[in-house]
């Protein structure tokens, strides 16, 4: 497989993947518009809208830099992490306590408070999707790459017609869509964990080995440089 072949092999799993992941949000808006209550739909929506809003300032962006760190210093970006994974794990708990707080003092009845706190866990799957996905591109494991994409929307999917047939409310959706986002999370922490560490199979910079020497006496970043 030329080189050529391979990189437009890649893009096109990326855009196909990208596609699908709308195709099935837009599924997941169609289902759940048909089971609900107009009054529910709207109190669901609400609460649905206010941890999408919030879930971009988990990160703010972090996993994207680690692309292009990653691709200017190879293996020595490993350094990045540390700064990184402390940066993460102070913007997602400022933005859960966020969620909580608007929640309790924020939304124009405690039910859809309720719905919100269900669906707490939704404000890190944005984050922990990037942060995967960056890993698997670093590894040019490109499919990997489309179908994570499309694993919370396809699972919600799922999820929601499942309920639709039971006969479920916004409530059992919304914990649901609570678990999924703890799955997802879950499923990131161990990519993360081997960037960390450095046991990610980065392609394109040679032997980590005999990169090593090159690049100790690079000094840690500052969570002010990060």
């Amino acid at each position: 497989m030329t080189s050529r072949f391979r990189d437009a092999w890649a893009a096109s799993l990326l855009s196909v993947s990208a596609l699908a992941s709308a195709a099935l949000a837009f599924a997941v808006q169609a289902v759940l518009a048909r089971s609900l209550q107009p009054w529910e739909y709207g109190r669901f929506a609400t609460a649905l809208a206010v941890v999408t809003i919030i879930a971009p300032a988990v990160g703010f962006g972090v996993p994207s830099f680690w692309l292009k760190a990653y691709g200017a210093e190879g293996w020595a970006a490993k350094r990045w992490m540390e700064p990184s994974v402390s940066f993460v794990a102070r913007s997602a708990l400022v933005c859960l306590i966020t969620t909580a707080v608007w929640a309790w003092i924020g939304t124009a009845d405690t039910r859809t408070g309720y719905l919100l706190l269900s669906m707490l866990p939704v404000v890190l799957t944005q984050a922990a999707v990037e942060a995967a996905s960056v890993k698997l591109q670093l590894e040019e494991k490109f499919g990997r790459v489309a179908m994570w994409q499309a694993l919370q929307h396809a699972g919600r999917l799922m999820l929601v017609l499942v309920c639709w047939q039971s006969g479920a409310g916004s409530e059992a959706i919304a914990f649901g869509f609570g678990g999924i986002g703890v799955l997802v999370t879950l499923g990131a922490f161990r990519s993360v964990a081997m960037l960390r560490s450095g046991a990610a199979e980065l392609v394109g910079h040679g032997p980590k080995s005999a990169a090593r020497n090159g690049h100790e006496s690079l000094p840690t970043p500052s969570l002010a440089e990060l």
